[in-house]
């Protein structure tokens, strides 16, 4: 019966020390970790050429990523509606609201540009944030978010942001960006493009089909080489008959030189 209980208290002990070990080592530390997340809340005009998961830059340097797209109602001068007023019948169109989980906070001035933009013509679009220059004390107040806000903004699909301020982001619209957008949108058609030329090339080098067939024909390439060998020939001679004839107009003129006066003597000329 004592040995029953030592095994049984052993048995306890070793699932508590067990579970305490669990809670110290996993759910503590990731408790820690999702409350020290920082989530920047970021207004966009449009999210064409984002996804989740695109990169976001502090200054070209890599600083986190995008969490989450969707949008928000707005009113007709352009100010979210908040959840309480989504019944009222002020909206007038909507914005875009960017979830950015960023590595650090940043501190952003009065002149900060946040811009969505493509680094090259055929890389994904990334936001790229400016923080602006200035003092200390001209740092701007940015309202991130909670991990709970966030995970209600994900389920439901709406987020209170009554008193929060919220940075907004400009589509950088440079060239670079704009060919990028074109290449994105015709990218479909390009890819058919290269392939049917890749066809057509693999066509021609392996010798199949009418025009392969004519330009791997051993003939073909014969007479295309005797007649540029002969249009070299022409060539040559037609250069020859050149000089020649401008040999013989330099006599030509000699003999007229010395014949026109002899001729105006014989002719009684003054």
């Amino acid at each position: 019966m004592r040995e029953n209980w030592k095994e049984a208290a052993f048995g306890m002990f070793f699932w508590v020390a067990m579970i305490l070990l669990f809670v110290q080592t996993i759910v503590l530390p990731a408790e820690k970790d999702r409350l020290a997340r920082i989530y920047m809340p970021v207004i966009l005009k449009s999210a064409q050429g984002l996804r989740e998961g695109s990169r976001v830059t502090v200054l070209g340097v890599d600083k986190g990523t995008v969490l989450h797209l969707t949008y928000l109602p707005v009113d007709r001068i352009g100010r979210i509606i908040t959840e309480e007023d989504i019944g009222s019948g002020r909206q007038q169109g909507q914005k875009v609201l960017a979830i950015l989980h960023m590595n650090d906070p940043v501190e952003l001035r009065p002149d900060y540009r946040i811009s969505t933009r493509y680094t090259t013509v055929i890389s994904d679009k990334v936001v790229d944030i400016h923080p602006g220059n200035g003092p200390v004390a001209d740092i701007m107040p940015v309202s991130y978010l909670s991990p709970n806000e966030v995970f209600y903004l994900m389920k439901h699909g709406r987020i209170s942001l009554a008193g929060k301020t919220i940075p907004e982001a400009q589509n950088y619209d440079d060239p670079l960006t704009a060919v990028a957008d074109v290449l994105a949108e015709n990218r479909i058609a390009l890819r058919h493009v290269i392939r049917n030329t890749r066809e057509i090339t693999d066509k021609i080098n392996n010798g199949h089909g009418t025009i392969a067939a004519l330009i791997n024909d051993d003939r073909l390439m014969l007479g295309l080489e005797e007649t540029l060998l002969e249009t070299d020939g022409l060539v040559r001679d037609g250069r020859d008959l050149y000089e020649s004839l401008r040999e013989s107009r330099a006599s030509i003129d000699l003999m007229e030189g010395y014949l026109i006066p002899v001729i105006s003597v014989a002719a009684g000329a003054p």
